[in-house]
């Protein structure tokens, strides 16, 4: 295995366990401490669909707070 392909499995498998986490913490939250594996498999699909989105957005964010800084300071030169 390539050390590329490696350290995106290493990455991917560090999501994987910070969704599970998450899930669990709110599942604590609402006093559920058992469900089955294929509520917690809907749930984590859920969880990834809206990991994939807030990650876009928060490029964008990114993105638009670079456009505006460049912006700003170009028309105070």
């Amino acid at each position: 295995m390539s050390d590329k392909s490696e350290e995106i499995n290493i990455l991917k498998d560090a999501i994987f366990e910070n969704q599970k986490e998450l899930i669990g913490k709110l599942m604590a939250l609402v006093d559920i401490y058992e469900i089955e594996e294929e509520l917690f498999q809907r749930m984590l699909k859920q969880l990834n669909q809206h990991t994939k989105k807030t990650f876009r957005l928060a490029k964008a964010l990114e993105s638009q707070e670079i456009i505006d800084y460049v912006l700003t300071n170009k028309l105070k030169q």
